[in-house]
């Protein structure tokens, strides 16, 4: 088992490798990984809940990542 065993990780990342890279590393780990690649996704996976933890890019397709800090924290996910 993993560190991160029964730990649920989500990864917003719309560079490709990054995101299969960063996810592979958290499976490793033992984590559950979801990999978004856009704000209006991640924001509504975010909405669903269960999120231990959250990696955010910046800048993403369909705009800044801005909005989804305040669900994260207001949530209560570390981002």
């Amino acid at each position: 088992m993993g560190t991160l065993s029964g730990r649920t990780v989500l990864i917003v990342e719309d560079e490709p490798l990054i995101a299969i890279d960063l996810g592979q590393s958290f499976e490793d780990a033992g984590a559950s990984v979801t990999i978004v690649g856009c704000l209006s996704d991640a924001l509504a996976a975010v909405s669903a809940g269960g999120f231990s933890a959250a990696v955010v890019d910046r800048a993403l397709p369909d705009g800044n990542s801005s909005p989804l800090h305040g669900l994260l924290e207001a949530r209560g996910v570390p981002y």
